[in-house]
């Protein structure tokens, strides 16, 4: 025979001063959790949608990423004699040879000194058809002749002084101003982040003679192994990585930041668990007459500890909901992670069902764990041990 519901939210109500805090502890514990798995949802998405099946970036033999590779004009005219890159309606290769640099610039709202390293990258004309997901969407493309840039729909939201009209500090000293003229989307990827201008303007003010990289567009994906074996090979002797595994390989930063902050959570929710615990010990301890009351009635000790365990889920589903609520404050949220090649990448925290519905489920869990043991002694409690007592 099950106890009605009714006795559960009685005995909630009537302790509801410490029910209340355990449902605060362990709330804040679920939108802790929902935000970080919103975090971790809105980097990985930047990544995942980056980088092309038909893409080659080849930077200096050696290197890991553009900000530490410097690519030569003997290199750059060997690319352009592989037989396996795509060709545009004129039959030049789409290879786009690229300069990659740094702008201090401040995130929005955040005050002078909390500033992020933004990438600025340097391409002609032939970029745009060698990254066919850059979109302008508002504004127009830079004029080679002038100090004119365009930025990153994400930078221009993450980061101050990337609207059209406003103008940032480049160069070697940061001593040239460059015009923002127009805002591009990249389809929520890595180069959305970034702030583009013409190449030999910005390595001029960089003072710099040699290339950072070279994007590579193949004519067909199956010839990508072959691809990057010739650039790797005697002939050409540069490292050679498709688009997708670089932008994956400069994410492993932000893969061990995530796994240090669910850790973290990890340790919370098992204080959790011993808050859970604390306060169904107390339940248990202030009803044994009740529960030897309750046995002497005809309920059984498993009715017991169902009934205790029933109570844990309505604490931890009143905790999940509230927790859930918090983390909305998270959701679309602007923010931005270093990578590999000490730049950042900005992103937005994306909460979805799917993720509040772990959460919710993380809840249960916590407080299940937490309750199960002082729910088994209190079905185990003996009438004649309680009397004893008494």
């Amino acid at each position: 025979m099950a106890l009605p519901l009714t006795y559960n939210l009685r005995n909630l109500y009537v302790r509801r001063r410490s029910v209340g805090l355990t449902v605060a502890a362990l709330a804040l514990i679920v939108a802790a959790f929902a935000g970080l798995l919103g975090f971790a949802g809105g980097i990985r998405r930047v990544f995942d949608v980056t980088g092309s099946p038909t893409k080659i970036v080849v930077l200096k033999l050696g290197s890991t990423s553009e900000t530490g590779s410097a690519v030569g004009l003997d290199d750059l005219n060997k690319l352009t004699a592989i037989d396996l890159l795509a060709r545009d309606e004129r039959g030049r290769p789409l290879l786009s040879p690229e300069v990659m640099v740094q702008a201090s610039l401040r995130r929005r709202g955040s005050g002078d000194e909390a500033s992020a390293n933004v990438a600025v990258r340097g391409v002609d004309d032939m970029a745009f058809a060698v990254h066919d997901e850059i979109k302008l969407i508002e504004g127009r493309r830079f004029n080679p002749a002038e100090y004119e840039v365009i930025v990153g729909r994400a930078a221009s939201q993450r980061f101050e002084g990337l609207t059209v009209g406003s103008e940032i500090p480049i160069g070697y000293a940061g001593d040239k101003l460059f015009t923002v003229v127009g805002v591009f989307s990249a389809n929520g990827g890595v180069r959305e982040s970034e702030i583009w201008g013409y190449r030999s303007t910005i390595l001029d003010v960089q003072k710099r003679t040699m290339v950072s990289s070279v994007i590579c567009r193949l004519a067909r994906p199956e010839d990508m192994k072959a691809a990057v074996d010739l650039i790797q090979g005697p002939t050409i002797q540069l490292t050679a990585k498709s688009e997708r595994a670089y932008y994956q390989e400069l994410n492993e930063s932000s893969k061990w930041i995530l796994r240090l902050a669910m850790l973290l959570v990890v340790v919370m929710g098992l204080a959790a668990c011993g808050a859970v615990a604390i306060t169904m010990h107390a339940l248990v301890a202030g009803r044994t007459r009740e529960i030897a009351m309750l046995k002497a009635i005809g309920f059984s000790g498993g009715s017991v500890l169902a009934a205790f365990l029933i109570e844990a889920c309505i604490l931890s589903l009143a905790a999940g909901a509230i927790g859930c609520l918090i983390s909305l404050l998270f959701d679309g949220m602007s923010r931005d992670m270093l990578n590999n090649s000490f730049t950042t990448v900005a992103f937005r925290v994306r909460l979805t069902p799917a993720i509040w519905g772990l959460s919710m489920l993380t809840a249960v869990v916590i407080g299940l764990l937490g309750a199960f043991q002082p729910a088994w002694r209190a079905g185990r409690l003996r009438v004649i041990d309680v009397l004893r007592e008494g």
